[in-house]
């Protein structure tokens, strides 16, 4: 089932049970939408100008089976708090994950996440905070820390605005500190799409939506990632009521790579169009090209043959 959930006000507020639209918060940066087992509710005791939600997600029920089994089941627990002014909205959340598929070493993984997006006239900024702590395993500490922020200035049809990534790695596996900041199964987000060679849809390097719905091997440490680092500047223009114009240049960098390998990634560049054929019809184009960095050669005793990337999507 892919979406089948229930709505009910009282006098605390909304309720929603079902199976909701899950995976994503706030931005799309680590965002991968998905579908969740969920009870919610959205609380109307706060002050003015402030709100609360708070739901709980059945992620693995997997004792439902078993008789002699009391506890074997995967459970989300969230709470968030946000605050919304002129300028904007900040929202502040904890989702803590027990995880007790094995009944005997259980464990709990915890994040912190903090939001948010203003305006003040022709300046945007939206940024959002991932921090990772507790427990990544039974026997792993979670360690890790992401962050985004994206600076924008409109003028009419012209925008223009600058781009931050930062996902720690961790290129130690062998401890019991876990610092990836982005997991290998999902890297920045599904739904995160700044750019489309590094992050698209088509090419699993940071964004692992098609094949094997893994980042890039050269990315990956065992179970952990090199992390990244980038920077970028982007523009669009609306050249007439029906077409638009766009751009981006982002570089990449890894922040935990292997002995001996470079840190550089590459960097990107992207232009495309989208023309407007009828009111439920735009055809979209966008071609990008990534200048391969030093760091897919691997180390002097590799020394790979390397080859720029060029991609042309409509």
């Amino acid at each position: 089932v892919w979406h089948l959930y229930m709505e009910y006000m009282s006098a605390i507020g909304k309720t929603r049970f079902g199976r909701t639209p899950a995976g994503a918060w706030g931005g799309k940066f680590l965002d991968s939408t998905s579908q969740g087992n969920r009870l919610m509710l959205w609380g109307n005791w706060m002050p003015e100008n402030w709100g609360m939600l708070l739901f709980t997600q059945k992620i693995v029920e997997d004792d439902v089976m078993e008789m002699d089994a009391s506890d074997e089941d995967k459970d989300g627990y969230y709470v968030d708090v946000s605050y919304k002014a002129d300028m904007g909205k900040t929202v502040a959340a904890i989702f803590a994950v027990r995880d007790a598929t094995n009944e005997r070493v259980p464990y709990t993984t915890t994040n912190l996440w903090v939001h948010g997006k203003y305006a003040w006239d022709a300046i945007g900024l939206e940024y959002e905070l991932n921090w990772g702590f507790g427990e990544k395993s039974s026997t792993v500490d979670q360690e890790s820390i992401a962050f985004n922020a994206d600076l924008s200035y409109t003028s009419g049809d012209m925008k223009f605005g600058g781009l931050f990534i930062y996902a720690s790695g961790d290129d130690d596996t062998t401890d019991t500190k876990s610092e990836s900041a982005t997991s290998n199964s999902a890297g920045t987000g599904k739904d995160y799409n700044p750019y489309q060679i590094m992050m698209g849809d088509y090419m699993n390097l940071w964004n692992a939506d098609k094949g094997s719905n893994s980042i890039h091997d050269s990315l990956k440490l065992g179970s952990e990632n090199v992390g990244l680092m980038s920077f970028g500047l982007y523009g669009s223009y609306k050249v007439s009521p029906k077409m638009s114009i766009n751009g981006e240049i982002g570089w990449f960098g890894a922040l935990e790579e292997m002995q001996g390998w470079d840190d550089s990634l590459g960097v990107e560049f992207g232009v495309g169009m989208s023309y407007k054929l009828y009111d439920n019809l735009t055809y979209g184009a966008h071609f990008s090209y990534l200048a391969t960095g030093d760091f897919f050669k691997g180390d002097s005793s590799m020394n790979y043959s390397t080859e720029d990337v060029f991609l042309l999507a409509h």
